[in-house]
Order: C-alpha cells, then structure tokens, then sequence
C-alpha cells in the first residue's frame, strides 16, 4: 500500500530543489528568448501579456532566423521523413549476412519508420531541435497511444525541470501548469478529484483553474514482485500543488524506461542544462541590437536634422514648416532671391553599416549557419564527401552534439517506440536466429554519414586507386574484394536487402552457371563426336576405287 503522505512529501522536496537550480537557468533564458523573437519560451510567473511584448524592442531578427535553419538543418539532416535515417544491425557480423535476418531487420525498419510518420513526431522534432539551438536542450515526453502506437509532447523552456542521476543520464522531470476544472475532470475522471473542484464543476465553474505539477523519477517504491503501472523502474505522479486534501494526488502511474527525450547541445561538468549556441552569440545580438538603433538614428538625423529657425518666423502666430517638401517664405535682403534648404545634414554610415554586417556574421557562424544553410539549399542527398567540403571545422565542431541528440534522443525513441509495437503485435515473428538477441541502431542520414566520410571515401579511393594500377599490371584486381566492397557499401548507405545478394546465393548462381557451362561444353563435344561420326561413315561409304 502506497503512503501517499510520504509520497506527496518526496514530490514537494524535489520540486523544490529542482527549482532552485532553474532559477539560475532563467535569467539567461529569457534573454535568448528576448533576442531571438520566436516567442519559445513560457516561463513561471510570466503572464501571456508579458510573453507577447517581450520581444518589442527587437529590431534585426537574425538569431531567430539563424534558429529556424538550424533545426530545419538538423531534420533535413538527422531526420528526414523522405528517407531513412537509421537502421537495426547485430554484433554478429555473420548472422547479419544471413538473407532472412537482413530481411526481417528492413521490414521492422520500415514499420518502425511509418509509426513515427503517423506520429505526431514530425511535427514536432523541428521544434525541438529549435529549442536545442536557443536553449541547450528541448524536453519531449514520448508515451504510448493506442491509435497511434506512440505519441509525443514538446515542453518548451521554462516550462520544465530536470535532474540527473550521478552518471549524468537524465533520470527526472518536473512538469508545472495549470488545467481548468474541465480539463481535470476530463483527463482524471470526476471521482478522483477533491470535493472542492468537484463543487466547482458541479456549479458550472469549470474554467477556473488550478495548478497541477507532472513529475517522473525513479521509482523508490517500486515492488519488483508487482507487474502493475505503480510498479515500474519509473514512477509517474499528477498532482495538485495547492491541495493538501488527500494529499492532492490525482494519478500513479510509471514507465519502463525514462520517457523524457532532452538531448544537451553543450552539457557542463556538473550541470543538468547545456550551453546553447545561440548563448555564445548572445554578445553580439545585443550589440546588433544597439548598433541598429544608432544607425536609425542616424538615418532619422538625416530625414529630419534638427534646425535653427529664426525666431521671427514664429511672429503672428505663424509656424515654420520642416516637413519634406515645406516651403517657408521669409524676407530675402535685396540681390538674394533664391530657394535654399534650411539645414544640410550629412551622416557616413559606412563604419556602423560594415559593423553590423560583421555581427550578423558572427552570430552565424555560431549558429552553424553556412553548414546547415548547404543541407538544406542541395537538390539531392548531399553526399557524404559533399558535406564535410561545407565546412570541416564545423563539421568537427557538430560532432559531439550529433552524439548527444543521437544518444539522449533518437535511440531512446527509437528503443521505445520499437517496444510499443512489439506489445501491440504490430511487428512481424522474430526469425529464431535472433531469439534473445539485442538489436542496435546504426544511422545513415546525411549528418550521420558526413561523420563517415572518411571511412567511405576510403574505400571508393582504394577502388580508383585498383582500377588505375590495373591498367599496369591486370593481376592487381585480385587485390580487391568485389564482393565484400559491395556489402560494406550497401550495409552503410541503408540499401533495401533485398536487392542485393548474399554470398550463399552468389555461390549458388556461379554453381549454376559452371553447371551451364559444363553442360555446354559437354553438348558440344557429343555434337562434335557425331560430326566425326559422320563424317567416317560418310567416308566408309564411298565406293572403292571411284576417282575424280
């Protein structure tokens, strides 16, 4: 029996300790968010008058711009819905030959694969990946559906808390909102609300709202002799935050495994949260920010200098009149009857133009923008030789957060949404071959294989290089593996199995086509045997003696 006293207790601890380390967090957040202008970001306390106009002082939109890149990059590049991204493979590199094992692990690939399309996981990866690139993490609670298999939900910063256990693997998330008394009554059932807001949807009241915090943790009271959703490795709890009626406690459930996909663009020794890129471009974009105000400034000073206006062109109640285009009469002295300007202002902004121009390249290169700007522009699936000419610096510089994301992201989710279907038996009998086996995932999107450039460029190198010595000397073509060239290669660029061979089954044709051959040569020399047969007998039967 749960003691849901002591179980309120623990959940108010840890949402207490979580929140004093966000607040460290926040301030840097909402500067990003300011800057950025692309109203992610809904932090505690912060009304939605107060969202909206946050961003009013925001002049040049280019971090935010340089965001949406970035993401739209990243799914382009790590997740494409057009093609695959990720494959399953064994340690067993002779069993992975084996045809119907090739051919099992492709046909659960693309079940795997149209789960998510009828997900909503596309829809909302590029936002996460936007949040990873303002933020330093996203936060996507993935859960199970009985329609869809597998559904999501994105939390966007300041909306959260995590913590880590001592390996720093995320193993906690603290969720705060608000649902209105007809939400509650909607998700947790009528009898399992306090009498108070049951009064209050009794009396019709049901948008007023309450606060009602979401937390997932390690189970610390999990009984392993129990199969129930109490009773698994991780322990979920909605409760009301400002209810002490029965503790508030509106649902226990739990999960198999973590279900909270945070991947770390930078992490910090010692830190839950990451660095984000658009952080390290947070000097500039302030400066952009000034730098632009003083240029319209100086584009205002010339539109509309300030201007000494003789005084009698005040008398009578007349005003002079400094539109553009004004005319204001005056009394010229005798020889200068002429029309001039009142003022001439001349401003160079060249020096701020060129500064300007150096920031917003600044603030690109911190967002990777060149990169991801060429994922993006090609027309085809950029190789992987045409990815790292973009840009080997930054190529280098991405490749730990591709670890990250696929790490802390997409294994996870494509561990989880393997398991989903395998309990709803949407996946096909598991050949006996790979009966206890674990599967691993092996990606080969266009960023995946940009980090395998150099392996792949290898090879196809050694292959010219064989081709050209060749020429020289022909023996030099037993040097190379035709074969096993041609498997590495379909193995890495994801190629559909069944299209390629086995070498069993190559053995298989050669032994047909030598038995071909053989039967060939053989109908030949009988048709040659009776060519010379006849050609005695022809012989044999010419009469003796008969000449020419």
């Amino acid at each position: 029996m749960i003691d849901r006293r002591k179980l309120r207790q623990k959940l108010d601890r840890i949402h207490t300790t979580l929140y004093d380390e966000y607040k460290d967090w926040e301030p840097g957040w909402k500067k990003v968010a300011e800057l950025s202008r692309s109203f992610r970001g809904k932090f505690f306390n912060e009304t939605n008058k107060q969202f909206l106009r946050r961003s009013d002082d925001v002049v040049d939109n280019i971090l935010n711009d340089c965001a949406n890149v970035l993401a739209a990059g990243l799914q382009s590049g790590l997740t494409n819905p057009t093609t695959r991204w990720f494959k399953f493979k064994l340690r067993d590199a002779d069993l992975m030959e084996f045809k119907p094992v090739k051919e099992w692990l492709y046909q659960v690939e693309n079940i795997i694969f149209e789960i998510l399309l009828k997900s909503n996981f596309y829809k909302l990866s590029p936002l996460a990946y936007k949040e990873m690139g303002l933020f330093g993490q996203p936060c996507m609670l993935q859960e199970e559906n009985v329609r869809t298999i597998t559904h999501f939900h994105l939390f966007t910063i300041g909306e959260y808390m995590l913590a880590a256990d001592d390996n720093d693997v995320l193993d906690t998330f603290v969720h705060p909102f608000s649902m209105t008394v007809h939400q509650l009554v909607s998700k947790f059932g009528y009898d399992n609300l306090p009498k108070t807001i049951r009064q209050s949807y009794d009396n019709n009241q049901i948008l007023v709202r309450h606060n009602v915090i979401h937390e997932i943790m390690p189970n610390f009271m999990m009984n392993k002799g129990k199969m129930d959703a109490k009773n698994k490795p991780y322990l979920s709890v909605y409760y009301l935050q400002d209810f002490r009626e029965d503790d508030g406690i509106l649902r226990i459930s739990g999960f198999d495994g973590f279900p909270v996909r945070a991947p770390r663009w930078e992490p910090l020794s010692g830190e839950v949260y990451a660095i984000a890129p658009a952080m390290n471009g947070m000097g500039m974009s302030k400066s952009l920010q000034k730098w632009h105000l003083s240029r319209h400034f100086g584009v205002d000073m010339q539109l509309k200098p300030p201007v000494n206006v003789p005084s009698d062109m005040y008398d009578n109640g007349k005003k002079p009149s400094l539109i553009p285009g004004g005319i204001n009469p005056y009394n010229s002295r005798k020889g200068e009857n002429k029309v001039t300007p009142t003022m001439n202002v001349n401003i160079d902004l060249s020096g701020i133009n060129l500064s300007i121009a150096d920031a917003k390249n600044d603030i690109k290169t911190a967002m990777l923008y060149n990169l991801f700007t060429a994922v993006l522009n090609s027309d085809k699936r950029m190789t992987a030789t045409e990815v790292e000419k973009v840009s080997s610096e930054q190529m280098v510089q991405l490749g730990p957060v591709l670890n990250n994301i696929t790490g802390e992201f997409l294994s996870p989710t494509i561990t989880t949404t393997y398991d989903y279907a395998y309990k709803m038996g949407a996946l096909p009998p598991c050949p006996p071959e790979l009966e206890g086996m674990e599967l691993g995932i092996e990606y080969i999107s266009t960023l995946a294989m940009a980090q395998k450039s150099v392996e792949l460029s290898a090879e196809l190198d050694f292959t010219q290089f064989v081709g050209m010595v060749s020429s020289y000397e022909p023996n030099a073509k037993k040097k190379l593996n035709v074969y096993e060239l041609i498997d590495d290669y379909a193995d890495k660029r994801g190629v559909n199995p069944k299209i390629v061979n086995s070498n069993d089954e190559v053995a298989e044709m050669d032994k047909a086509e030598a038995a071909q051959q053989q039967q060939a040569q053989q109908l030949a020399m009988a048709q040659q045997m009776l060519e010379g047969a006849k050609t005695l007998h022809d012989m044999s039967s010419t009469p003796a003696g008969r000449g020419v």
